[in-house]
């Protein structure tokens, strides 16, 4: 994992100087490393993209040409700066607290590595605050195998609980925010413990699961 940090401490510094330089940060930056050596690149937005593309579509179709460019150039770890916002949620009615940013993520084959740094005024000019602590993601596949059934059921029975909302979304998100703001739908609530039935023993998967609760208006 110290491969990675490091890689992420240096992506820091760059997206320091290249936001210096014009004050934000409007593309994606990345840097990758093969064979030892570092590489450093800007990409943005596709203005020839149809405006029918959703943001799945965009991101899947980047994706797929980045993952033939670092197989080609034998690249074993990369990562990425963009602009973003580090959003705290709180319990209602608290709203939302929503900090604008710059992400920062770095990726190999052993870790997945996350930090940010806020954006901040000094003296009417915008700046990076100090590099925020990096968060390494546990891997779902690595992880899973070693949850004993006990555990599974309190955690689902927990899930079960609390779980008040059902949002309908255009695709599959992978934060709080994606789900319920950038491809919200719409949505439905019943209240803490009344959006889903379980835990029971599933089937096929062998495990336990829990069910929604059928949409009825």
């Amino acid at each position: 994992m110290s491969e990675a940090y490091d890689l992420l401490r240096r992506l820091s510094y760059w997206t320091e100087k290249l936001f210096r330089q014009r004050g934000a940060l409007r593309s994606y930056l990345w840097m990758t490393e093969a064979d030892g050596h570092q590489t450093i690149f800007e990409t943005g937005c596709d203005g020839d993209a149809p405006d029918t593309a959703s943001d799945r579509d965009l991101l899947d179709a980047l994706r797929d040409t980045l993952r033939a460019e670092f197989t080609r150039d034998g690249v074993v770890r990369y990562g990425i700066a963009f602009a973003g916002h580090q959003v705290t949620v709180f319990e209602p009615p608290t709203p939302q607290l929503r900090v604008p940013c710059i992400a920062l993520e770095v990726h190999d084959a052993a870790a997945h590595l996350r930090s940010h740094r806020e954006i901040i005024h000094v003296g009417g000019t915008p700046r990076l605050a100090a590099l925020a602590p990096v968060e390494a993601a546990i891997r779902r596949a690595a992880v899973t195998a070693q949850f004993e059934t006990w555990v599974l059921t309190e955690g689902i029975a927990s899930m079960q609980a609390a779980a008040s909302h059902l949002y309908v979304c255009s695709g599959e998100p992978t934060t709080f925010e994606g789900a319920t703001v950038t491809y919200m739908l719409g949505f439905k609530s019943w209240g803490a413990g009344n959006c889903l039935t379980g835990p029971v023993a599933g089937i096929n998967p062998v495990g336990m699961k829990v069910s929604t609760v059928p949409i009825a208006d």
